[in-house]
C-alpha cells in the first residue's frame, strides 16, 4: 500500500513538473511574439517637437519605414525600396523619400502612402501599415478601383512634374520634399498583401535585441559584423591589409592595373577571406551578390582616374547598408581601389546609416561621373595639384577630387580615406575645412 502510496505521489510530482515547464515554454514563447520594432517611436518623436525648427513627423515615419524595408530586402533577397540592389530602368521600387502625412485610425494603428515608381514615374501606390502595438508592419498595393485611388495617384504625380523646381536638384536628381497630403478618406480602403504582416524578426529590427541584422547592398546582416567592432579606421585598415588572401587577390589586381584592360574585383569577408577573383569590363566591375561581405577591392586600369570614383562610393554605400543598423557597424564597410602604380586608396565608410541609404538612380550617377570627369580637367590646369606637366593628377590633386566628388554627392565627411603604398603601409588621408589634403598620417 505505502509503495502504491509512493509511486502515484511521485507521478503526481513528475505531470506537474512537466505542465509547469511547458507554461515557462510557452510564456517565453508569448514573451518572443511579443518583441516589437526598434522603429516606430511616437512619443519619442514627438519630444523633439518643441527644438527642431522644422519638426516633421511625417519624415521621422517614411524613414523608419525605408529603413525597415530595407532590412527585410536584404534578409529576403528582394528589392522593394530599390536600395537592395541598383534599380535598372525596367524595374519598379518603392520611394519612401515621396511620402503621405502620418494616418492614424482610430484603433491607433499608422498608416502611411509611397509612390511606386519606374523610369522616374509614378506607376502605382503603396501603402504601409504598422499596428499600434508596434509588433507587425506591412506593405500593401492599393487597390486601383478604390474610389480613393485616383486622388491619391493624382497627388504623387504632381510631385514629379518636371516643372516642379522644388522637387528637382541640379543634379537631375530629388530633394526630399514636405508630406503628400491625402485629402478625402484617407486610411486605405482596400489593398493587396505585397509584405507581412510580420514580426520585428522578419525584418531585423527589433528591440531587444530580437531577431537578425539588416541593410542593404544585396546582403544580410548575419556574416558581415566582426565579433568585435572597430571604429578606427588604422586598425581596420591594417587588418584587411594583413590578410593572406586580400594580399594574395591585391597582387593580381596590380598586375591586372599594370596589363590588363579592363577592371577585376574581389569581395571580402570580416574575417579577411575572399570572394573569387570577378572579371569586369573596360572600366567597371559587377560583384554581384553581396552577401556576407563586409567590402571589396577592384582595379582601375592605366586610362582611368586613379581614385575612387562617384559609381564606386556609390557602391561603399551598398556594403555600408549591408553591414545593418547596429550601433557602428556601418563603419565597418570599405572599398579599395588598385592603381597602375601599385599603391592603393581605401575608403572607409564613415556616416550613419541613415548616410547609408542615401539612394542615387543611374540618371544622378551618370551626372555625377560627369562633374567627376570634368573636376580633374579643371584640377589638372593648376600646377600643385598635377604631375608631367599636367598629363596625370599627382596624389594630392586625386585625394582632392575625391573630397570634391564627395561633397558633390552631398556626403562630406563621410568617408575615410587611406593610402595604401606599395609596400602595404596604410597612411590616413586628412583635410582641412575647406576639403584640401594635408600631410598624410601614418598608421602606427
Amino acid at each position: 500500500m505505502n509503495y502504491n502510496l509512493k509511486k502515484i505521489i511521485y507521478f503526481l510530482f513528475l505531470v506537474i513538473g512537466i505542465i509547469s515547464c511547458r507554461q515557462e515554454d510557452f510564456a517565453s514563447e508569448s514573451k518572443n511574439e511579443q518583441k516589437t520594432f526598434s522603429l516606430f517611436n511616437k512619443a519619442s518623436y514627438m519630444q523633439n517637437k518643441s527644438t527642431e525648427k522644422n519638426f516633421s513627423l511625417s519624415k521621422y515615419y517614411a524613414l523608419d519605414f525605408s529603413k525597415a524595408f530595407n532590412s527585410y530586402d536584404v534578409i529576403n533577397n528582394t528589392n522593394h525600396t530599390g536600395l537592395n540592389t541598383k534599380v535598372s530602368d525596367s524595374e519598379s521600387y518603392v520611394n519612401f523619400k515621396v511620402h503621405s502625412q502620418v494616418i492614424e485610425d482610430k484603433e491607433g494603428n499608422i498608416y502611411m502612402y509611397f509612390p511606386l515608381m519606374k523610369e522616374q514615374k509614378v506607376i502605382d501606390i503603396y501603402y504601409s501599415k504598422i499596428n499600434k502595438e508596434n509588433t507587425l508592419l506591412a506593405l500593401y498595393k492599393l487597390k486601383n478601383e478604390t474610389s480613393q485611388y485616383n486622388n491619391i495617384f493624382s497627388s504623387f504625380e504632381k510631385v514629379f512634374n518636371p516643372s516642379n523646381d522644388k522637387m528637382l536638384s541640379k543634379s537631375g536628381g530629388y530633394h526630399d520634399i514636405e508630406e503628400v497630403v491625402i485629402t478625402g478618406p484617407s486610411k486605405p480602403s482596400e489593398g493587396i498583401d505585397v509584405v507581412g504582416p510580420d514580426a520585428c524578426s522578419m525584418y531585423g529590427q527589433c528591440n531587444n535585441n530580437g531577431g537578425s541584422s539588416g541593410g542593404s547592398g544585396g546582403s544580410s546582416g548575419g556574416g558581415n559584423t566582426p565579433d568585435t567592432p572597430n571604429t578606427d579606421p588604422c586598425t581596420k585598415g591594417k587588418k584587411v591589409q594583413n590578410s593572406e588572401q586580400v594580399k594574395n587577390k591585391v597582387k593580381d589586381l596590380k598586375s591586372q592595373a599594370q596589363t590588363g584592360e579592363g577592371e577585376k574585383g574581389f569581395k571580402v569577408k570580416a574575417d579577411g577571406s575572399t570572394s573569387e577573383m570577378l572579371d569586369g569590363g573596360k572600366h567597371s566591375v559587377d560583384l554581384g551578390d553581396k552577401s556576407g561581405y563586409q567590402g571589396a577591392f577592384h582595379n582601375h586600369t592605366k586610362l582611368g582616374i586613379k581614385i575612387l570614383s562617384p559609381s564606386d562610393i556609390d557602391l561603399l554605400l551598398a556594403f555600408a547598408r549591408g553591414q545593418g543598423n547596429q550601433g557602428t557597424n556601418v563603419q565597418n564597410a570599405f572599398l579599395g581601389m588598385v592603381g597602375p602604380d601599385g599603391g592603393q586608396y581605401v575608403g572607409w565608410f564613415n556616416g550613419s546609416y541613415d548616410d547609408a541609404i542615401k539612394n542615387f538612380s543611374q540618371e544622378q550617377i551618370n551626372v555625377f561621373e560627369n562633374d567627376y570627369n570634368t573636376r580633374e580637367s579643371e584640377l589638372l590646369k593648376l600646377s600643385e595639384y598635377t604631375n608631367d606637366s599636367g598629363a596625370t593628377l599627382n596624389n594630392k590633386g586625386l585625394e582632392k577630387l575625391f573630397s570634391d566628388t564627395l561633397k558633390n554627392m552631398g556626403l562630406d565627411g563621410k568617408v575615410k580615406l587611406q593610402k595604401v603604398d606599395p609596400n602595404n603601409n596604410v597612411n590616413t588621408i586628412n583635410y582641412d575645412a575647406q576639403g584640401n589634403p594635408t600631410t598624410p598620417t601614418p598608421c602606427p
